[in-house]
């Protein structure tokens, strides 16, 4: 079953759990726009219907929690109060700006091969697709963000 069929079921008992699985992992970003969420994959371009934040929802509810269980976890676990990364069993993201603003952009860390400093507020990240995404915000903002990622990664073992 492709992505599209789980967004109009919505159903994960009706959905592959491997291609689900594949699919969440080929992720590369996303972001909202005005027709629900732009999904940059490894080999594709999708729209979802729905927010950023409601997808980010979905994948926690794959990894059997919800956002707000997560973060409450983390909030607990880590003293991490802003801007926490999503680490989950299969995909973890960084999150650039607050997830509940509309500009903010989801990056899957794990498809992520080099981030490079364009300047003291641009962040070039470079993916193993050879795709390139910039971002505006400082190399401070996203090594803080990978060290939150090393924390929980490192807790979760």
């Amino acid at each position: 079953m492709s992505f599209n069929v789980f967004v109009l079921n919505n159903d994960l008992n009706k959905t592959s759990k491997l291609n689900l699985i594949n699919f969440y992992q080929s992720i590369e970003y996303f972001y909202n726009n005005n027709d629900g969420t732009k999904i940059i994959t490894i080999n594709e371009d999708l729209t979802y219907k729905y927010s950023a934040k409601h997808l980010v929802n979905i994948l926690c509810n794959i990894s059997l929690t919800s956002l707000n269980s997560y973060n409450k976890s983390i909030r607990k676990i880590f003293n991490f109060k802003y801007n926490n990364p999503i680490v989950l069993n299969k995909i973890t993201l960084l999150v650039i700006g607050n997830i509940n603003n509309y500009d903010t952009v989801f990056i899957n860390y794990n498809n992520v091969y080099e981030i490079k400093s364009i300047n003291e507020d641009k962040v070039l990240f470079k993916f193993y697709s050879n795709r390139e995404l910039i971002i505006n915000k400082g190399h401070d903002y996203i090594d803080k963000q990978i060290d939150k990622i090393t924390n929980v990664k490192r807790y979760l073992k």
